[in-house]
């Protein structure tokens, strides 16, 4: 190999060399900016992270301040139907102990009424029953016993018999309103029986039989009637409901059937006559005074009249007398006095000139007239 063979070699070598340096440096700049890039990327993006970390830790503290309110709101709710969801239940097991209570209360009111129901179908507790359904009307409308009403007053018929009303009222003028009271009706009663036994059938027999007793032959100043208590509304409006012609038999035999409202009304009219009664004699007890209490005052005027007159002939006496002891008797009392006889003075009395006042009214002239 010669010389310039082995100085291209080198120079081929050398140059393969530098060539691969620089390639080698290339590719390893090349290297590190692609390195450089990749780790500003990956900065860039964790910036970016960060920053979407922070702006989602934001976020999330504002969506914790907005949610604060509804999740105590949520909480109270909560409370609030936990606390009515174990009210309801209390009151359920109190709606379920009361209802137990009012089905024994209810199987107890059926059998008092059924007892009540057999009781009052014996005529002689029809009869009590309505006596005090009767007491209790009347007291509820302002009458006090024995003052205002009696009760089982015996009385005698105008055949001779013993006749008993339930009560008897007393009016204004020593008047009486008889009033029975036997319930002829009874309780739960068929309304539509057409045979005479229903309500109205044995209504207007129990009014035969009280027209027949004519309990105001056996009263003094008593009214041309008696009043029939039916202690039950619907009782008497059955039996008006099944005959409307009962109330005008009843009042052609000088009978009244009442109810509890109508006898109300009526009590209330007999008290009010009462009022009236006492009115017109507080009137006349008032007049009978006013009256006497003029007397007297005429009287007094009389003796006032004369009391004037006798005090102007007093005044008219001792203006005489004053003028007798003057003219007569100083005058002697002077003249001893003169000669020595006495040394005190004698004081001389004066006459009055003040008389009684005259009385101008006329009705003391009138007085005064009279006497002259």
């Amino acid at each position: 190999m010669d010389a310039l063979t082995i100085f291209i070699t080198v120079l081929v070598l050398l140059i393969g060399a530098v060539a691969g340096f620089f390639l080698g440096a290339i590719v390893a700049r090349s290297r590190m900016a692609a390195a450089l890039a990749q780790a500003q990327t990956a900065e860039r993006l964790h910036s970016e992270r960060v920053q979407a970390l922070e702006a989602d830790a934001g976020m999330t503290h504002e969506l914790a301040e907005l949610m604060g309110p509804l999740a105590a709101q949520v909480n109270r709710l909560h409370s609030d139907v936990t606390g009515f969801e174990r009210e309801r239940t209390d009151q359920f097991a109190r709606l379920d102990a009361r209802l137990g209570h009012m089905s024994q209360v209810d199987a107890q009111l059926q059998a008092s009424t059924s007892n009540l129901l057999t009781a009052l179908n014996a005529s002689g507790t029809r009869g009590s029953w309505g006596e005090l359904q009767l007491k209790r009307v009347v007291e509820a409308a302002g009458m006090l016993e024995h003052v205002d009403f009696d009760s089982q007053v015996t009385v005698q018929g105008r055949n001779g018999e013993r006749l008993r009303p339930d009560m008897v009222v007393h009016l204004p003028g020593d008047r009486q309103i008889v009033i029975d009271a036997k319930a002829p009706l009874d309780p739960g009663q068929d309304t539509s029986a057409g045979n005479g036994s229903g309500p109205a059938g044995r209504l207007r027999s129990h009014i035969r039989t009280l027209a027949s007793k004519a309990y105001w032959n056996a009263f003094d100043q008593t009214p041309d009637f008696v009043v029939c208590f039916v202690p039950n509304e619907g009782a008497l409006s059955a039996a008006l409901k099944e005959d409307p012609r009962l109330f005008e038999e009843a009042f052609a035999v000088n009978v009244i059937p009442a109810s509890p409202a109508t006898l109300v009304a009526l009590l209330r009219t007999v008290a009010l006559g009462w009022r009236q009664y006492e009115l017109a004699r507080s009137a006349r007890e008032l007049l009978a005074t006013a009256q006497e209490l003029h007397v007297r005052i005429g009287t007094m005027a009389g003796h006032l009249v004369q009391l004037g007159k006798s005090m102007n002939r007093s005044v008219e006496d001792y203006n005489r007398f004053v003028g007798s002891v003057e003219s007569r008797l100083l005058v002697t009392a002077r003249r001893l006095t003169d000669m020595g006889a006495g040394a005190t003075e004698i004081p001389v009395a004066e006459p009055l000139d003040a008389y009684a006042r005259s009385l101008t009214a006329p009705e003391f002239q009138e007085v005064q007239r009279q006497d002259t």
